[in-house]
């Protein structure tokens, strides 16, 4: 239970340095560009840390595990941040009569994107391979079918290389 409750904390960890994430995104440019180099390194740091999960969950331990999870968290603020700026900055060009759309389609499909990912832990991660060894299997306890863990993050890291070819190969 305490490992249970502290994990949150310290996979969330990383974001206490939003702000330091902030500044030097914005201060620094590489190759002259200001958001999409800092938005392609994180996602390819999320796609690595997915693509270690993806084959060593199983066999790494709680702390290696929650360590990961913290990375992905600090790669994804390297995301986030920029396309937050990038956000706002579109915004700013709406019309009155449209203003604060830009912002509002951004969070419907982050919380549309947490919904699938919800539904991809309650509906495949209630298998044999992720419930206790003694737990009955049936509808309420556990399924008889699910995917392994290392299952769950290989459909992680597919999902987020699909979701990203545009940020890699379109303007």
């Amino acid at each position: 239970a305490n490992v249970c409750s502290n994990s949150r904390s310290i996979v969330y960890f990383a974001w206490s340095l939003k702000v330091v994430v902030a500044m030097l995104t914005d201060c620094y440019r590489p190759m002259g560009k200001r958001r999409v180099v800092w938005m392609m390194f994180g996602w390819t740091g999320v796609m690595m840390c997915l693509l270690i999960l993806a084959i060593f969950a199983k066999e790494i331990g709680v702390s290696v595990w929650l360590g990961v999870l913290m990375c992905i968290q600090g790669f994804i603020m390297f995301v986030d941040v920029p396309a937050d700026g990038y956000g706002v900055e579109i915004g700013q060009l709406e019309s009155d009569e449209r203003r604060g759309q830009v912002v509002v389609t951004a969070q419907r499909i982050r919380f549309t994107f947490c919904i699938l990912t919800a539904s991809i832990q309650t509906f495949l991660l209630n298998g044999p391979e992720t419930s206790p060894d003694d737990c009955p299997i049936g509808f309420s306890d556990c399924w008889s079918w699910g995917l392994t863990i290392n299952e769950y993050y290989g459909l992680l890291l597919v999902i987020t290389f699909i979701l990203t070819i545009p940020v890699y190969f379109l303007k």
